[in-house]
């Protein structure tokens, strides 16, 4: 209700913390299904206390709990500051241990509310926060940007590069049999494989100016692009859903002067 609440009422500063809050929670489901791998075992990255390992899957439990707290605590703006700390400070050894780079975008949002004042970003004209707002949307240009060079630079545009990674991700041992039949199956059409490597080249290329310029057009996009990302490859929704999130900044353009 809350949720729906916010919405209706178009606050897009709640709305960009909730994003960033389910993308935590996102991230702790994905850990949480991928004990089999032995990560999140304790296994091949133990914690350690007094430079002692500690082997055990307590410990990742133990921090699930806390952040799971931590988000219900700034989600109902109460200790929302504390909170997010305690909650960034664990994110940080999480991000240490095993890097990836959803978890790192995740960071720089967690630790860029660490230094604003009021944590939901309200516009209130300070330059402190404009400054985080700023900072927060050039590193979403940035990643958009370097993401659109390297495909142009390798073979991403003849449909190459997608129709490998395609092939890589039905042949894992971990792929859903429904997803690897999907996968093995569209691989037979390259022209649609070379019609999606285009359309994404277009879409990284137009997003930035499109949430810049025309706000809502561009997270239309930003949805499409990261849904279909996330259809074809279930393994980075999280990194769809940061980056959705960080796009939601880009509506104070409309609203306050930076």
């Amino acid at each position: 209700m809350q949720f729906l609440q916010i919405l209706k009422s178009k606050k897009n500063n709640e709305l960009y913390i909730w994003g960033l809050m389910l993308t935590l929670i996102l991230i702790i489901i994905e850990e949480f299904l991928m004990p089999r791998s032995g990560i999140h075992s304790g296994d091949l990255y133990p914690r350690y206390f007094l430079l002692k390992p500690i082997p055990s899957q307590f410990i990742y439990v133990f921090e699930w709990i806390l952040q799971i707290s931590c988000i219900v605590l700034i989600i109902k703006r109460k200790f929302t500051k504390p909170a997010l700390l305690t909650l960034t400070t664990i994110f940080i050894f999480g991000t240490l241990q095993v890097y990836s780079n959803h978890k790192f975008l995740v960071l720089i949002n967690l630790l860029s509310l660490c230094l604003s004042k009021d944590i939901y970003l309200s516009p209130s004209g300070d330059k402190q926060q404009n400054k985080i707002y700023n900072f927060i949307k050039i590193q979403l240009i940035i990643v958009y940007f370097f993401s659109l060079a390297y495909k142009l630079e390798g073979s991403f545009y003849n449909g190459q590069s997608l129709e490998v990674l395609l092939s890589t991700i039905a042949n894992s041992s971990f792929e859903p049999i429904i997803s690897k039949s999907f996968h093995l199956w569209l691989i037979q059409f390259p022209t649609i494989i070379l019609i999606f490597s285009w359309m994404t080249l277009l879409f990284e290329g137009i997003i930035p100016i499109a949430l810049s310029r025309y706000y809502k057009v561009g997270l239309l996009m930003q949805i499409i692009l990261h849904a279909g990302f996330s259809f074809l490859m279930p393994g980075i929704l999280t990194f769809g859903s940061i980056m959705i999130t960080m796009g939601i900044l880009f509506s104070h353009n409309n609203s306050q002067e930076m």
